[in-house]
């Protein structure tokens, strides 16, 4: 995710509006309009004379201004809370997408006076802006193994599904977007780039009055030649054709398809929302165009949005996330995947709880600047609608009240600046919110032209007094800052409920980020550029949550973020022109390039319910969010106790999610000897020739070997051939080989995890019973290193000279890791039947006792009535006791999987 740009974009013209009124704003006369289309309406005569320069803005989030193609009217876009669309056509208003609650909208200046006399209109607001926020990411969430069809006889890799992006473009003819057996046919449907202004021939999408479709015939015509530059769409950014790599490319832009996405033969639906900002009402939008394809095709579709901020009630009740409700139960195969952020460490967040009559207090450093714009923007939520009043108290001067449902406009710090506030109840969740921001002041009191040089530094305080008789808790976010300045900051601000929107809706899959890599190799010759990279920060550890990754819960307690996926040095596609060729983030020099952040962990978890979705095209988002959040991979270094507010539920394993989805869960794990997490700066490499290397695993899971990875460093050189091996266990050291596999060389990515599938072997893997990783290069003096740890943990890793004929303890531990899926057929020696199992007491207070068969492998799992996953165990015994004592009261469903049965129980908490 980029840094807050709020006023950025190339294509959609944007346009904010300001008046000076030095005085108090009343309730009555804020009308229905918000604070920037009340200052619309007010300087209506300036803008109807032409003289937009001489209006200023009164809030850091642009009026989205949009061209009509017939009239050439400027059209400002807004979300019109009403309960009759209908109304509004009547009138002539162009609604664009319709919900339960609102709509949005193009209006001119005169419409807002006709939407000011409508009693159906509630009230009208401006949007506000959302910023942007595979290699080895198949292998880690087990897609590998569902690609290679392990499951079911059936390989899973999106064939059927939709795809839907909403994100600042997509080079439509890098070959990962394009058919591997046809290059003039694209996996791309539909385009909507709703930057654009139709000419000529182009229009805007059937129930849409602004932007440009474009569909899969005229992209096909471009990529066949038959015509150019028509398809005026492009992603000037990179960021929205890195994303859409990550979670359906198909890898095809070289011969090892090393960098397919997850979801490698879904098809696109690209809608561009923006160059790098996007406004509520262009996501909501974006949302009815994808159902309104989607249910046209007859297709289950998955919606990746990777941006998001903090202008937000962080509670899922604002018109985004209602948007992406609506969206998710307009009916079964529809979903939303959506970035948590990058917000985490920036400590923008403060919490404080008044007591009535009590005064709380919330300190801002603002540093030192004489010439910037705006200084930084402020929002702050109660948890109930009781009054309070609230205070600005600059670093000298006046100070300037604003008291419950008023609006304050009024010049502080000897006319240096000018402090806006609304202080109202929010219609959506019937809580008080303040909303702040604070400019450089242009004009004194009597609204004559000023140069303000004042110097900003120094502490701002905003007071906020409890009018109410009962205590109210309060939490505001800094949503904006100025990035010519250094960034102003909150007195003992945290980094709590950074979840912001659209990421906080309930529905929603909301993705955090875990450090799957830091390293990476730049095959860039051509630049100079070529050799081994890393994220130098120190405090980032591999395996472990990535340290930019936003915080939950939300403000109401509900648990986000759901679940993490990989997100750093991601490897994906290239947007032409996106990044300059001598870039070090530039991987081979045309194709792929590296990023980072949860918009990368995002789309990689819309490819996971995209394999699901094909597996199951009939399922609900409940059913789709459910698999994943049930079935996730843990470990106590790096997870934690789960769910948690960093993690969620843990990291993402879709091969599991679809195996249980189907009914029956096939475990997988990685076996993994390292300590982890760990820093790059406790990494090193060791350098080999012929020598062999292998490590040692104990399972303790039965099934088949599925894949192997391995960390080579920045040697890897004369190399001709490349081999692995899996050996059994002589005495704790490499014995009697039973699988191979020689790789080619050239696939192997230096300076980077690399994993390879090894299901088609069909390598047998028992519990407990050791097996051997055997490594080694052949070739005329090969030279090869080894990325690992400096400690051998248990001796697992160990060294040959002779080829394999004697083996001693290596002095170091190797990045060697291996993965095992089970063999579904061991999953219980017996079945369930309903006079098998009895659940006593129930209802139950504390203790909940289950009577089961003696069953090996057989699965017991307690879930709540959302479908979380409470509680999960092995039934191994007769007599378990289940502890509910500190669940809370309510209905729970007790579920028993045996290998050709599952049994579900419903269980009462007092």
């Amino acid at each position: 995710m980029k840094k807050i740009n709020f006023l950025g974009g190339q294509t959609i013209f944007l346009s904010v509006f300001f008046v000076f009124i030095f005085s108090i704003v009343n309730a009555q006369s804020q009308s229905k309009f918000d604070r920037n289309f009340r200052n619309l309406l007010e300087n209506k005569s300036v803008l109807k004379n032409g003289k937009i320069n001489d209006i200023k803005a009164v809030s850091p989030f642009a009026l989205q201004k949009i061209s009509s193609k017939t009239s050439g009217v400027v059209l400002y876009s807004c979300i019109i809370y009403t309960d009759d669309a209908q109304a509004l056509k009547n009138k002539g208003i162009q609604v664009q997408s319709v919900l339960p609650k609102f709509v949005t909208a193009l209006v001119t200046i005169d419409d807002l006076l006709i939407l000011q006399d409508m009693p159906e209109v509630k009230y009208v607001k401006s949007p506000s802006f959302r910023d942007i926020n595979n290699d080895i990411a198949v292998a880690q969430s087990g897609a590998s193994l569902l690609h290679a069809g392990i499951l079911n006889n059936t390989v899973y890799k999106g064939k059927g599904v939709l795809v839907g992006v909403l994100d600042t473009g997509i080079y439509y003819k890098h070959p990962d977007f394009i058919d591997p057996t046809d290059p003039t046919k694209s996996r791309i449907l539909k385009i909507w780039d709703q930057t654009l202004t139709p000419v000529g021939s182009e229009v805007s999408p059937s129930g849409f009055s602004y932007g440009v479709e474009y569909t899969q015939s005229q992209i096909n015509s471009e990529l066949s030649g038959t015509t150019t530059g028509f398809v005026r769409e492009e992603d000037t950014d990179g960021h929205g054709t890195h994303v859409s790599g990550s979670a359906a490319g198909n890898g095809n832009a070289l011969q090892s398809k090393k960098y397919s996405g997850m979801a490698p033969e879904a098809n696109y639906i690209f809608v561009k929302g923006g160059n790098g900002t996007f406004s509520e009402t262009n996501i909501i939008n974006g949302l009815t165009y994808f159902n309104q394809v989607a249910t046209a095709l007859k297709m289950p579709i998955v919606v990746n949005m990777s941006l998001g901020g903090q202008y937000s009630a962080h509670d899922g009740t604002g018109a985004e996330e209602s948007a992406v409700d609506n969206f998710s139960t307009s009916g079964p195969g529809r979903v939303v995947v959506i970035a948590a952020g990058n917000d985490n460490g920036t400590n923008i967040h403060q919490q404080t709880v008044i007591n009535p009559g009590q005064t709380g207090n919330i300190s801002f450093n603002v540093p030192a600047d004489t010439s910037a714009k705006d200084l930084f923007g402020f929002l702050l939520y109660s948890g109930v609608a009781n009054k309070f009043t609230a205070t600005i108290i600059p670093p000298t001067g006046n100070t300037v009240t604003t008291t419950s449902d008023t609006s304050s406009s009024q010049n502080v710090m000897n006319n240096g600046f000018t402090y806006y506030a609304d202080n109202y109840v929010d219609s959506n969740n019937n809580n008080r919110y303040l909303d702040m921001f604070i400019q450089r002041a242009t004009k004194d009191a009597n609204g004559n032209p000023i140069t303000s040089s004042v110097n900003s530094a120094g502490t701002w305080t905003l007071s906020i007094l409890n009018n109410g008789t009962s205590t109210i808790t309060t939490d505001g976010w800094i949503y904006y800052t100025n990035t010519a300045i250094a960034t102003p900051t909150i007195s003992n601000g945290d980094s709590n409920l950074l979840i912001g929107s659209p990421g906080d809706a309930k529905t929603a899959i909301t993705v955090a980020s875990y450090t799957g890599k830091v390293t990476w190799f730049s095959n860039n010759t051509g630049t100079g550029t070529s050799g081994a990279y890393t994220y130098q920060a120190t405090d980032k550890k591999i395996d472990g949550l990535s340290t930019f990754s936003s915080n939950g819960p939300l403000r109401d307690g509900t648990q986000k973020p759901d679940l993490a996926a990989t997100g750093e040095a991601q490897i994906s596609c290239l947007a032409r022109g996106s990044i300059d060729p001598s870039d070090v983030n530039n991987v081979d020099g045309t194709f792929y390039r590296i990023d980072q952040g949860t918009s990368m962990a995002s789309p990689v978890v819309a490819g996971a319910a995209a394999l699901l979705f094909q597996s199951k095209p009939t399922a609900t988002y409940l059913d789709i969010k459910n698999a994943l959040n049930s079935n996730t991979q843990l470990d106590a270094f790096s997870t934690g106790a789960v769910p948690n507010y960093g993690w969620g539920n843990g990291k993402l394993d879709v091969f599991q999610a679809l195996s249980s989805l189907l009914g029956n869960k096939v475990p997988r794990k990685t076996y993994i000897n390292e300590t982890i997490p760990y820093a790059f700066s406790t990494d090193a490499s060791t350098l080999y020739s012929t020598q062999r290397i292998a490590e040692s695993y104990t399972p303790d899971i039965s099934g088949y070997l599925g894949g192997v990875y391995f960390h080579p460093s920045t040697t890897f050189n004369n190399i001709t051939s490349f081999t692995i091996e899996v050996r059994d266990n002589s005495s704790g050291k490499p014995g009697n080989l039973i699988a191979s596999k020689s790789l080619d060389p050239t696939s192997v990515a230096k300076f980077n995890w690399n994993y390879y599938d090894l299901s088609d072997l069909k390598v047998k893997i028992t519990s407990g019973k050791d097996y051997f990783i055997v490594l080694y290069a052949g070739g005329n003096s090969p030279s090869w290193a080894i990325r690992r740890q400096a400690t051998n943990t248990s001796n697992r890793s160990v060294l040959s000279s002779d080829n394999g004929v004697s083996w001693t303890n290596a002095s170091v531990g190797y990045r060697i890791r291996s993965e095992v899926y089970q063999d579904k057929s061991v999953l219980s020696t017996i079945d369930y039947s309903k006079n098998d199992v009895s659940v006593y007491p129930n209802p139950a207070k504390d203790f909940v006792n289950i009577k089961l068969p003696k069953t090996q492998n057989s699965i017991v799992r307690l879930f709540d009535m959302t479908g979380k996953l409470v509680k999960e165990f092995k039934a191994d015994s007769d007599n378990i006791q289940l502890s509910v004592s500190s669940l809370p009261k309510g209905v729970y469903l007790l579920k028993l999987e045996g290998s050709n049965r599952v049994i579900v129980k419903k269980i009462i908490k007092e």
